[in-house]
This record gives C-alpha cells, structure tokens and sequence, in this order.
C-alpha cells in the first residue's frame, strides 16, 4: 500500500454584520476531504495550523501581541508551539474523522488591520503505507489546506456632543465641543463635516478656531474643519446665525477619521 494525497478545505466567516473587520472574531472551518485510502488510513489524532499576520497599519496604543486562536466549545486542547504554529488535538482523545473541523475562532490583534494565512497541515497515513519518492520516509504524507483573510479597519473611537453653550440673538455664537470620550490610539481625525438641518441652514454659518475661522461652505448647510495638531482632538464648533435669527439650530457631525 501507497499512501494517497489527501485535501483540506479551510473557510473563514465573520461573526460581525460588517464582515471581517478589526476586534471581531472570526469562525474557522476546517473540513478533512479523504483520498482514496478511505478506511485504511490511520487515525489523525492532530493537525497543526499556521498563523500569518501582516498588519498593514502601525502598531500604536494598546495592541495585542497577536491574534488570538480559542475554541469556543471546549472540545479542543490547543497548544501554542515554538515556532508559532499550534497544535490541535481532541481533549477526549479520539482522532479527527474526515468531517468538518468547527468551533474554532480567530480574533485579530487588537486595533490592527491587513492580512491574516490560515496554513492547515495534516501528517496522514494508509495503514502499513511504504514509502515513495512522493511520501515522506516512514510513508506518510502531509497534506495542506491555505485560506487568506483580510482584516477590515474599524473606526472605533467613541465621540460625545458637550460643553453646549446657547447663543444671543445678534450678540454671541452658539458652540458646542466634541469630546473624545473613547480614543482608538491608532486612528487620526482629519475633517469634521457639520451637517445642519435644512429648516435653518441658509440662515447659520459654522465657524471654528475659537470663532475666528469661516469653515468651508460646501453648500445645501454642509460645512468642512479641517483637523490641525496631532489629529487627537476635535475642534470646538460655532454656530453663527443671521440677523435677527432665534431658535434652535439642529445639525449633524461626521468626523472623517484615517486608521494607522
């Protein structure tokens, strides 16, 4: 007897509505396809996989090492080796059949986006299999199965409207602050679009700079603030009304924000 090949399949599918993105775990299956040795081969009792993560933002704030692989079943004993690969064994001692692998998860580094290789090998055997030019020495074989995903930025910081000062009809701008209250060290503000509510917007200007700056009109009540210094922070807004102009001014903010 020979041993045959054999094929892995490895899927990855996102626990997140918004996919594959930053923070989310993700569900691994990994399904054994069976050569043509079908009963005669020996028991699998593990596989190994190979994690490969290349982030392509830069590592600031508080960022996880890597990738964490868990089973969320308990039905797994993973074993973290040297070379970074891990071992996946049952913890009831039987072997792995040639169905699918599930209740494995993947979570990203914390805060980091870019790609992530799933390298799945399997050393499998025909009972009292020789050894070939196509087998390893004791006549086995290592079979492997790849999948490649690609971990989606995620804007993560947490902004609150505060600081709301009302402003006098003629005499003194309306402003409000937006507060960080939750930062994402690897992501940096850029702009500030203000949105106001179209019932009042021909008759409000957005200032910023303590006041002293025009934002830029984009028209239909849209305003542009550009975001200077270190990109940490957010403007103070001012809201400045027409002559003779009273009420309540409703508005919208989008903080346009680049990731790493």
């Amino acid at each position: 007897p020979v041993t045959d090949a054999m094929s892995i399949k490895v899927e990855a599918t996102p626990t997140d509505l918004a996919g594959i993105v930053e923070n989310k775990p993700v569900d691994l299956k990994i399904t054994l396809i069976n050569s043509v040795d079908g009963k005669h081969t020996e028991e699998i009792k593990s596989i190994t996989i190979k994690v490969t993560e290349t982030w392509k933002d830069n590592a600031i704030g508080e960022v996880t090492e890597k990738g964490l692989l868990t089973d969320t079943r308990g039905n797994y004993k993973i074993n973290e080796n040297l070379d970074g690969t891990y071992t996946i064994t049952k913890k009831d001692g039987t072997s792995f059949d040639f169905t699918e692998i599930k209740d494995l998860q993947y979570t990203p580094t914390t805060n980091r986006n870019g790609d992530v290789s799933f390298d799945v090998i399997v050393n499998h055997k025909e009972i009292d299999g020789k050894a070939t030019m196509d087998t390893l020495e004791n006549g086995s074989r290592n079979a492997i199965g790849s999948k490649v995903i690609t971990v989606k930025p995620v804007v993560s910081s947490e902004i609150k409207v505060g600081n709301v000062q009302d402003g006098i009809e003629d005499e003194k701008m309306a402003s409000i602050e937006l507060n960080v209250v939750k930062a994402d060290p690897s992501e940096k503000f850029e702009s500030v679009l203000i949105k106001v509510a179209s019932g009042v917007a021909s008759g409000v200007a957005v200032y910023y700079d303590n006041g002293t700056k025009l934002a830029m009109n984009l028209g239909g009540g849209s305003w542009l603030i550009p975001v200077s210094g270190d990109g940490k922070t957010l403007p103070e807004i001012f809201f400045k009304g027409k002559e003779h102009l009273a009420g309540n001014i409703g508005f919208e903010a989008t903080i346009n924000v680049k990731d790493g």
